[in-house]
């Protein structure tokens, strides 16, 4: 019998009380990361934001630490900024889309085959409930 293998998604999302020209400027803000992330503790961006720029992260699980090593795959102002983990190969994306009473943000994770979720992230405890772009957060 064989195990089939799936790519696996996780993702969150919620409305904040603010324009997308505020929520970017956090998001975007890629080492600002650690104050909201479950597991990343620390981002540097290799230079400058741009697609195909680099970030070096530092992670931590309990007593376990680990560095992860991104490339950003995607960036739109305002819009999208998405990168490939090249250490555990799982795409993060970010996407902001102006509602009638602020911004959603959908937070995804996309695992390759073959490849174990961490079992810091799942829907709900994403990083995107946790970003302190405004103290009016509330569920989408």
């Amino acid at each position: 019998m064989t195990k089939e293998r799936r790519d696996r998604r996780l993702e969150a999302s919620m409305e904040i009380d603010a324009p997308p020209t505020e929520v970017w400027r956090v998001v975007a803000d890629v080492e600002r990361t650690g104050e909201w992330s479950p597991e990343c503790s620390r981002v540097r961006l290799l230079g400058r934001l741009r697609p195909g720029g680099w970030m070096l992260g530092s992670n931590r699980r309990g007593r376990v630490r680990w560095a992860t090593l991104s490339r950003i795959t995607s960036l739109e102002p305002e819009r999208e900024i998405a990168w490939k983990v090249l250490t555990n190969r799982s795409v993060w994306t970010y996407r902001l889309e102006p509602t009638p009473t602020g911004t959603k943000v959908a937070e995804t994770r996309e695992t390759p085959r073959g490849w174990a979720i961490s079992p810091g992230c799942s829907p709900g405890s994403c990083s995107a409930a946790r970003c302190p772009t405004t103290t009016n957060w509330r569920p989408a």
